[in-house]
């Protein structure tokens, strides 16, 4: 009998190595967690305002910390300069009465725009043919934001538009990214559903606010993290992350450390 226990017992462990190495050569190794350590289904999707803290997930053997917030109204979604101003985020969601407040695209040494920047009729920066900036994200004063490879022809429609990336989720399908000096760091992506909903979320390291996954790796994590949630992700591009990168609203804080040149303002009482 206890021959057969054995026997058992050695069979299981078999199984289990089995389907870790299955997993593994499958490309991906992800674990999301809530903040309190307890597995969890994914992203919460919770309504903006209400506080929360950190979720977790398991890249790769790496553990990263992240915050998705799901914008239920886009029309009520503004696109600030900072350029020149280069005013702290706190002061500027205190004076905008942002529920949200997240940072946008990239800008030079200069303090210009990387690339095309367009809000309520002021456009500051022209387009660039970067390989890297090839996303467009814009907003219809209807409040329908669209996420492409090209900005659009007549911005009549449009209330604002900003060229970041790179654009790593297009068509519903991820992209890959060959990204050189792709080092860890602290990410900001923007997301659209099918259903019309804009996504933000932030990922930093799992003990600093400066570390996160790496560039090329956003693709693959952004569509897991989505899956766990049950949403639908359509398009996805990458905003300016490091230290030129901002996310504050009731429930957390993340700080610059050096100016951001744009920002998104989510105002939902407004």
């Amino acid at each position: 009998m206890w021959r057969w226990a054995i026997v058992i017992f050695f069979s299981l462990i078999g199984l289990g190595l089995l389907v870790m190495i299955g997993l593994v050569m499958g490309g991906y190794w992800l674990e999301v967690r809530q903040s309190g350590g307890e597995s969890a289904a994914g992203p919460s999707g919770r309504k903006n305002g209400e506080v929360a803290g950190w979720d977790e997930f398991d890249y790769n053997g790496v553990r990263y910390r992240y915050v998705w917030r799901e914008i239920a109204e886009p029309a009520k979604l503004r696109l600030y300069p900072n350029f020149e101003a280069k005013a702290q985020t706190a002061g500027l969601a205190e004076r905008r009465q942002c529920s949200l407040l997240v940072n946008g695209g990239f800008y030079d040494e200069a303090g210009q725009p990387l690339g095309w920047w367009y809000s309520e009729g002021e456009e500051l920066g022209k387009v660039s043919q970067s390989q890297l900036l090839d996303g467009f994200v814009t907003m219809t004063y209807d409040g329908e934001v669209e996420i492409g490879r090209r900005r659009p022809n007549d911005l009549t429609k449009r209330r604002w538009g900003l060229q970041t990336g790179p654009l790593f989720i297009s068509d519903g399908q991820p992209r890959k990214l060959t990204i050189k000096n792709d080092g860890a760091a602290r990410r900001v992506v923007m997301g659209v559903t099918e259903s019309q909903k804009v996504i933000f979320g932030v990922m930093v390291g799992e003990k600093s606010l400066t570390s996160g996954p790496k560039l090329a790796d956003l693709p693959e994590i952004v569509m897991l993290l989505a899956e766990a949630s049950n949403a639908t992700i359509s398009a996805a591009v990458n905003l300016d992350g490091g230290s030129a990168s901002a996310f504050l609203d009731e429930g957390l804080t993340i700080s610059e450390l050096t100016p951001i040149g744009s920002y998104f303002c989510y105002r939902p009482n407004n």
